[in-house]
C-alpha cells in the first residue's frame, strides 16, 4: 500500500530522531522502491532519445537518506535525490550542450548549477526532473568534476562525512586545504579566458593541479 505524504514525513521523522523500528527501516526500503519506474523511465528516455548513456550513479542507500534527515531539516517527502543517474561529460561546453538537451526532454525540470556556487567545493550541473510527481536527479559533470567528486569521497572515507559538507574534523585541515584549492583549480582550468580573467586573481598550472590531485587519490591527504 502507498504511503500519504503525512505518513512518508512522519517516518522521515522517526528516521532522523530516532528511536526507529524494524518496520520502519522496511517502510523506507518500501518508500525507496517507488521511486523506481520514474528512474527507469528516465533513463531509458536518454539512452533512446538524446543516445545518452548515463551511468556512475549509486543507488542512495537507507544509511545515506537517514544520514541527509539527520544533517539537514529537509521532509523525507520533499528529498529529491533519492533516485538518480548521472553523466559525465568532457567539458564545460559539452556539459552545456547536454543541459541543454536534457531541459528540452524535461521542460518542467528544476536546474541547480552549482559551477559558480558549489557547495563546499562539489561543483557539478543537476537537473531535478519529474515524472508523475516522483523526482528523479540527473547529475551531469565534467571529467575534472567527477575525479574531485571521487577524491572527496575518498578522502571523506578517511577523515569523516562532516567533510563532504564544511566540516574540519580533527586532523583533516591539510585534507581540507586540498579539496578546496583543487575545486578552485579545476573551476579555474575549465573556464573561459574571459572568466578567469574576471574571477580569478592568481594563475593555476595544470600539472600542478593534475600531481595534488592524483596524490590526493593516492593518500587522501597532502
Amino acid at each position: 500500500m502507498a504511503l500519504s505524504r503525512t505518513q512518508i514525513n512522519q517516518l522521515g521523522d522517526r528516521l532522523r530522531t530516532g528511536p526507529f523500528t524494524d518496520l520502519d527501516r522496511e517502510l523506507l526500503l518500501e518508500y525507496r522502491a517507488s521511486f523506481l519506474p520514474a528512474y527507469r523511465h528516465v533513463v531509458e528516455s536518454i539512452r533512446t532519445q538524446l543516445q545518452i548513456d548515463p551511468t556512475g550513479r549509486p543507488e542512495k542507500t537507507p544509511e545515506s537518506i537517514i544520514a541527509k534527515l539527520r544533517r539537514t531539516a529537509i521532509e523525507l517527502g520533499r528529498m529529491q535525490d533519492i533516485a538518480g543517474c548521472r553523466i559525465t561529460v568532457e567539458d564545460i561546453p559539452e556539459q552545456n550542450r547536454a543541459l541543454d538537451r536534457l531541459s528540452n526532454l524535461f521542460p518542467t525540470a528544476r536546474i541547480v548549477d552549482r559551477r559558480a556556487s558549489p557547495s563546499y567545493g562539489y561543483r557539478a550541473v543537476h537537473l531535478i526532473a519529474s515524472v508523475e510527481k516522483v523526482t528523479v536527479e540527473i547529475q551531469m559533470r565534467t571529467i575534472k568534476q567527477d575525479l574531485w567528486a571521487s577524491i572527496s569521497e575518498k578522502v571523506s572515507d578517511e577523515f569523516g562525512v562532516d567533510l563532504k559538507y564544511g566540516g574540519t574534523p580533527s586532523g583533516a585541515e591539510p585534507a581540507k586545504r586540498m579539496l578546496d584549492w583543487s575545486s578552485s583549480a579545476i573551476a579555474y582550468l575549465e573556464a573561459g579566458e574571459a572568466d578567469r580573467s574576471k574571477s580569478y586573481g592568481y594563475e593555476f598550472n595544470l600539472g600542478e593541479a593534475a600531481a595534488i590531485m592524483q596524490l590526493a587519490a593516492r593518500e587522501g591527504r597532502l
